[in-house]
C-alpha cells in the first residue's frame, strides 16, 4: 500500500464519521459533511462528544479534505501527494474520534478536599507541601465550594494590613469569605472528554478549576481535579506533534 492509499482509507473512515454526524445524504461531500457538523449545537451524548473533537480540529480536517480532493483528482501525480505527516495527523484525528481520552489520567491522580470545618493551618500546611492552588470544599459530604491560593492570598493581605497574621481559631470557612465570584468553576462526569475539557477552559476564561466526580453532581464527593495548570499536558496530550 502506498502513501496515497494509505492516506485515502484513513480519510474514508473519517468521512463516514462526519456523514453520520451531520445526518447528511451518502452522496453530499466530506466538505459538506464537515460544514454541517460544525454548525450543530447539539446531539445525543455520543454525538456531542465527536462534535467537540470536530469542532476542535475543524481547520487540520478543512486541509484533509482538500488533500483527499487533490489526490482523487490527481493528474499526473501534480495536485498532490500526502506526506507522512499528513498521514499522522489522518491517523491522530480517528484515533480520537474511534476513542476520545477521557479525564481518567486526573482521577488516578486523587483529590485532597477539605472540609468547611477544618482548621485552616493545618490545609495551608497541606497546600504548600503539596502543591496544590485549589482545593475543593465540602459541607455535609456534598461538593460546597473551592479554596484558591488567591482567596488565601486575600484573606492574608487583610490580616496583615489589620496588624497581624492569626491562623489559630481560623477555620476553611471564614478564609472563603474572602473569594471573589470571578474565580469559577464547575463540576465535571468521570466520563467526559479532554476537548470538552479545553473547550470549557476556552470559552470561560476565569475558570479556575473543574472538579471531576463519578456523575458530574455536586452532592458527590470529588474524585478528581482540572485546573488551568493542567492544560499544557492535556494538549500535549491530544495534538499533533506536526514537528516530528
Amino acid at each position: 500500500m502506498n502513501r496515497s492509499e494509505k492516506f485515502l482509507e484513513i480519510f474514508q473512515e473519517i468521512e463516514l464519521i462526519l456523514k453520520r454526524l451531520s445526518d447528511s445524504p451518502r452522496r453530499a461531500t466530506a466538505g459538506q459533511a464537515l460544514k454541517e457538523v460544525l454548525k450543530k449545537h447539539q446531539g445525543d451524548e455520543g454525538e456531542e462528544v465527536l462534535i467537540s473533537i470536530v469542532r476542535h480540529f475543524a481547520d487540520d480536517l478543512q486541509a484533509l479534505v482538500d488533500l483527499r480532493n487533490a489526490i482523487v483528482h490527481n493528474t499526473e501525480g501534480l495536485l498532490g501527494e500526502p506526506t507522512d505527516k499528513a498521514i499522522e495527523l489522518g491517523e491522530k484525528i480517528l484515533h480520537h474520534l474511534k476513542s476520545p481520552p477521557t479525564v481518567q489520567k486526573f482521577i488516578s491522580r486523587g483529590v485532597y478536599f477539605v472540609e468547611g470545618r477544618d482548621p485552616i493551618e493545618q490545609v495551608l500546611e497541606t497546600m504548600y507541601e503539596r502543591g496544590y492552588s485549589q482545593v475543593p470544599v465540602l459541607e455535609k459530604g456534598q461538593l460546597k465550594d473551592l479554596l484558591t491560593t488567591n482567596t488565601v492570598a486575600r484573606w492574608l493581605a487583610v490580616q496583615a494590613k489589620q496588624g497581624e497574621i492569626e491562623v489559630e481559631e481560623v477555620y476553611v470557612k471564614d478564609v472563603l469569605k474572602f473569594r471573589e465570584e470571578s474565580e469559577g468553576w464547575e463540576v465535571i462526569s468521570q466520563d467526559t472528554n479532554l476537548f470538552e475539557v479545553l473547550g470549557r477552559f476556552k470559552k470561560f476564561r476565569t475558570l479556575v478549576a473543574l472538579v471531576i466526580t463519578q456523575n458530574g453532581q455536586k452532592n458527590e464527593k470529588p474524585i478528581g481535579i482540572i485546573t488551568p495548570w493542567d492544560l499544557t499536558e492535556i494538549y500535549r496530550e491530544v495534538e499533533i506533534h506536526r514537528s516530528r
